[in-house]
């Protein structure tokens, strides 16, 4: 054979050799290629920044879209909400580990606010039918309520009090809820003031004293149902009994160190400013005291006895500041007093409630067992059982 025949057999042949060996690894890359792309799955969470600077999760499939503000105070990326909801189901921070094999991995599932151990369909949109159907639902829904309610009004209907139309919006129910509020003060004033006659009657028909002082130097006065006679006196002692206060208000150094609280373990500082408070005792309190200098008003007027060191002890009590005294803070350290005395007390507390006072004080009650300092009474409602006068 030709020389030059059997080196173009020899180059044909490797040329084709060669031509195999370098087209298998083309379709092989290619199909590998395709392959990998399949199988990595498309990244459906996007992390931007919103207006105001915070971490904006949008989560976006073929079938469905939402967004949520990631709460993210380490920088892990992860939402620190939905971390502590569920740090008992998961304990890593993998964006492609799907704990639960549902499809989705758990960085989705946290902003989807989803439980990653629990396998679900994967969210999507309702079509158009759905939305139709879920719609014809509730109005079905609804139509049988109202036929429910109506038919248990007809039933109900022989027992039920016919009363006032209920009001349409929130300005009807307010003016309705103020009007019956005014009314209500004003059967309740109508009722003490009736009483309050009653009991002045039949207290003079006695011809017992209505008020004065015991022999310890406390003030009394009496009240009357019509029936039996009620000796109203101070229960200081009972009133003074701890009630933690020291906790909500401010820190103070001075009364930690003496050991007398002050020490503020709630965090609140609480101090009363720009709160009024009532206060009802026996008499009238010491206007001027250093302890609360223009905070404290005498609501009706001057008592015939005068300035009592009850009344000033109680409204100290209530809103002293203490002026450097440590053992001289009250309750409410900046707060405005309104004093009464306790002598027409039912009637005058409707309507400082009717100008707005929310909380008062009542260092007084009712004394109970014999008394036989000015007269005898036994002070129940047995009424009065014997007097004798001094």
């Amino acid at each position: 054979m030709d020389e030059s025949l059997v080196k173009m057999k020899t180059r044909l042949v490797w040329l084709g050799t060669t031509m195999i060996i370098f087209s298998f690894p083309a379709s092989a890359q290619k199909k590998l290629s395709e392959r990998k792309k399949a199988d990595t799955p498309k990244a459906r969470v996007v992390v931007q920044k919103n207006p105001q600077g915070l971490p904006l999760a949008k989560f976006k499939s073929d079938t469905y879209e939402s967004e949520r503000i990631l709460h993210d105070l380490d920088g892990d990326g992860w939402c620190d909400i939905w971390c502590s909801l569920f740090k008992n189901k998961i304990d890593h921070r993998s964006k492609k580990t799907d704990t639960d094999g549902d499809g989705l991995t758990d960085y989705e599932e946290m902003v989807l606010m989803r439980n990653p151990s629990v396998a679900e369909k994967e969210p999507r949109k309702m079509t158009p039918k759905e939305v139709a159907q879920v719609a014809k639902n509730a109005k079905l829904a609804k139509k049988k309520t109202e036929q429910e309610q109506a038919r248990l009004r007809k039933m109900l209907e022989p027992f039920m009090v016919q009363g006032d139309p209920k009001p349409i919006n929130r300005v009807q129910r307010k003016a309705a809820r103020v009007q019956k509020k005014q009314a209500d003060l004003a059967a309740l004033r109508q009722k003490v003031v009736a009483k309050k006659a009653a009991s002045k009657a039949l207290i003079q028909k006695l011809g017992i004293p209505r008020q004065g002082q015991l022999l310890n130097g406390e003030n009394y006065f009496l009240e009357s149902d019509g029936k039996g006679i009620f000796q109203k006196q101070s229960h200081n002692a009972l009133s003074a009994d701890s009630i933690s206060t020291d906790e909500v208000l401010p820190f103070n150094a001075a009364l930690a160190n003496a050991g007398l609280g002050g020490n503020g373990s709630s965090g609140f500082d609480l101090t009363g400013a720009g709160l009024t408070l009532g206060m009802w005792d026996e008499r009238d309190p010491l206007l001027n005291h250093s302890f609360y200098t223009g905070r404290v008003f005498d609501r009706d007027g001057s008592n015939p006895n005068g300035i009592y060191f009850h009344a000033t002890h109680v409204a100290g009590t209530l809103v002293s500041n203490g002026n450097g005294a440590l053992t001289g803070r009250g309750m409410s350290i900046a707060s405005d007093l309104d004093a009464y005395d306790f002598i027409d007390d039912l009637v005058e507390i409707p309507t400082a409630v009717g100008n707005g006072l929310t909380l008062s004080n009542h260092s007084y009650g009712i004394s109970h067992g014999w008394n036989g300092q000015i007269f005898f009474c036994w002070s129940k409602p047995l009424g009065l059982v014997g007097r004798s006068q001094h």
